[in-house]
């Protein structure tokens, strides 16, 4: 982790997520700034943006794997959420994550043109 704070950085953040998502097998992208990083200048961020391309008919598959990967959030606002606007929110450690589930055909478009890359010490889907 950062020397210069007790906290991950929203990078480091990503990294522990991604490696988590990989040990289980789990289909997902990372977006915003984290991923634009790969490709240009990074800019700052204070969250980490995730799709989890699970089944998009079971928005609790989302939350079962929040739950796994060790991720903190209020289950009734989620539930909502995922139901009413196909994303939520969660923390792994104190940074907040964007979770987002696919509900349109961008989604596979996006999945089609998603790449490896390797962030500090796991190589992740961007």
């Amino acid at each position: 982790m950062s020397n210069h704070t007790e906290w991950p950085s929203e990078i480091e953040v990503a990294d522990k997520l991604a490696s988590r998502l990989e040990s289980l097998g789990l289909d997902y992208a990372f977006g915003g700034a984290i991923a634009l990083a790969f490709w240009i200048n990074p800019r700052a961020t204070v969250d980490v943006d995730v799709t989890l391309l699970l089944d998009p008919t079971k928005p609790t598959s989302v939350l079962q794997c929040l739950g796994q990967l060790g991720c903190n959030f209020d289950l009734e606002k989620s539930v909502s959420l995922l139901r009413e606007h196909s994303f939520c929110h969660a923390k792994l450690y104190v940074r907040q994550i964007d979770v987002f589930r696919p509900n349109t055909s961008y989604y596979e478009a996006a999945r089609s043109r998603s790449v490896r890359r390797r962030q500090i010490e796991t190589e992740a889907w961007v």
